[in-house]
């Protein structure tokens, strides 16, 4: 045989030896990887590499923060409507429409709003605006412009300790930047709330337990005990308590949850720690840092937490930057001390989608209970019940799946 085809032939041989063993070292196996490409269903018109900041639901709409204010109805299966994304018309100056990135559903008192944060394009200027979800396509009222003082407005909230409240982040003209947060239980008047000024730090969420408050920032936890009463005060009227846990030098909180289940307040932060707290974050405890995977050993930054439904249990799930989900476990079983998971089953598309490489900036799960849902399956169309699940991305869009009762998760583009 000629010296060259020989060395071909053993060329080919040792690649065909590198990719079995590839096979072995791959986490799904390079050939079972090739067996699970599937389409992904882009079936709405929402851009492919938009960032949703925020995502909330009212009424029967649904809304995201995507620099503009998008919203379209939910989908209605017995009828087979699917509607599209629109716009709310934006604020504007000079013709150049305002942006939003933070968005959140409350009724406190003129019915079930969608409050937004609205910035001109320049920064300079910024503003709390209602949006009926029931005229959505009628310009937003301002509801809340810049106080004396402030610089802007970054983020707005939502929690109910019994009465709904609207909580709103606002940065002061001092310099360094200090950051406060602003309460209002009438969607009109907005009174700061005492011990929530911050330095170098910025508010990124809230949570109640039905009783007490904690607001949480980039830095520490403070927590108010009884929750806020009618005068937009802390019932006690004393400043907010800190209740933070320890955390490496290096990191920054970046997530809060309360779930009901298990009786747990989360926190997630940037070094792969999560941290639960059994009483509302008087005592913490402090997991293992979880690193990316099994063969990249850095910290994954997790960057949403969520409680997800799925038939009788509820499934805590922890959004990262750039590595997409994790699961955490079954709620009332687990805690911050349980190793997180890969998310990828079999049947399931995610392995073959964009998300396992995305930064989840946003999830969200729909409250109300669909049934006979159609899901694109590797079998072909299937019908489902379960809650729909949201999860909006930096610079990837928007991505909902069917956390249903039995069958694996599969993914659409929005």
């Amino acid at each position: 045989m000629h010296k060259n085809v020989k060395y071909t032939l053993l060329l080919l041989v040792v690649a065909l030896a590198a990719a079995i063993g590839a096979c072995t070292r791959h986490p799904y196996g390079l050939f079972a990887s090739i067996q699970r490409e599937r389409r992904i269903p882009f079936d709405r018109n929402l851009g492919k590499e938009l960032t949703v900041g925020a995502f909330a639901k009212a009424g029967t709409t649904y809304f995201a923060a995507t620099g503009a204010l998008s919203y379209r109805d939910q989908d209605d299966p017995a009828t087979g409507e699917r509607p599209e994304w629109e716009a709310t018309p934006a604020p504007s100056v000079d013709g150049q429409p305002y942006r939003t990135m933070s968005l959140v559903a409350a009724d406190v008192g003129a019915g079930q709003r969608i409050y937004a944060v609205f910035v001109s394009p320049d920064a300079a200027r910024s503003a709390v605006y209602a949006i009926d979800p029931a005229a959505p396509a009628t310009a937003p009222e301002e509801i809340w412009d810049l106080p004396t003082g402030i610089r802007r407005i970054d983020e707005i909230f939502a929690l109910n300790d019994g009465t709904e409240w609207l909580i709103a982040s606002a940065a002061t003209t001092d310099t360094p930047a200090h950051h406060r947060l602003y309460a209002s239980s009438d969607g009109e008047t907005f009174v700061p709330l005492p011990g929530t000024t911050l330095d170098n730090a910025r508010w990124i969420g809230v949570a109640t337990n039905g009783t007490d408050v904690a607001y949480v920032s980039t830095t520490g936890v403070m927590r108010h005990s009884g929750g806020l009463d009618e005068d937009i005060a802390p019932v006690d009227a004393s400043p907010a308590v800190d209740a933070a846990p320890a955390r490496d030098a290096d990191a920054i909180f970046t997530a809060v949850l309360y779930d009901e289940t298990g009786d747990l307040l989360w926190l997630a932060d940037s070094a792969g720690r999560l941290y639960t707290s059994d009483d509302f974050g008087t005592s913490w405890q402090r997991g293992e840092v979880n690193p990316v995977s099994a063969t990249n050993e850095d910290p994954i930054w997790f960057s949403a937490l969520a409680a997800v439904p799925k038939g009788p249990q509820t499934i805590i799930i922890a959004g990262t930057r750039g590595h997409g989900y994790r699961n955490v476990g079954v709620a009332g079983e687990v805690d911050a001390t349980t190793e997180v998971s890969s998310p990828d089953v079999p049947g399931s598309n995610y392995q073959g989608s964009n998300l396992p490489s995305a930064a989840i900036e946003v999830i969200f799960v729909d409250p109300d209970r669909v049934t006979g849902f159609p899901v694109e399956t590797a079998d072909g169309m299937e019908e489902w019940d379960g809650h729909l699940l949201f999860m909006g991305t930096a610079q990837k869009g928007l991505w909902r799946t069917l956390s249903s009762d039995s069958g694996p998760k599969q993914w659409v583009r929005e």
